[in-house]
């Protein structure tokens, strides 16, 4: 599965990307920020520690990686996440069910 648009919207806090079987799917900044497969973070997922992410939160910039994912910057300096298509998709499963058992 591949995306056909990717946008940031909300002056950086939202992405939206548009997948080739016509889902639509927005992930915010914050929510990202603490999926990163970032070393660091997942070590700290491994010791049952959360990463967590400022609110306030947004993205600087998105690279291509190959045909495969992105590379997202963030607000606070990191720059390291790389984001595979198969795990954005499954992302927006798991923030859609952790909002619904916070709200």
């Amino acid at each position: 599965m591949q995306p056909t648009e990717l946008r940031v919207t909300n002056e950086g806090t939202v992405l939206e990307i548009l997948w080739d079987d016509g889902a639509r799917q927005s992930l915010s900044a914050a929510w990202l920020r603490t999926q990163s497969r970032g070393a660091p973070d997942v070590r700290a997922r491994a010791d049952g520690r959360s990463v967590e992410a400022e609110p306030d939160i947004s993205m600087t910039g998105i690279d291509p990686v190959g045909r495969y994912a992105i590379n997202i910057k963030f607000s606070d300096g990191y720059d390291r996440g790389i984001y595979p298509w198969s795990m954005l998709r499954d992302l927006n499963t798991q923030e859609e069910i952790r909002g619904t058992q916070n709200g």
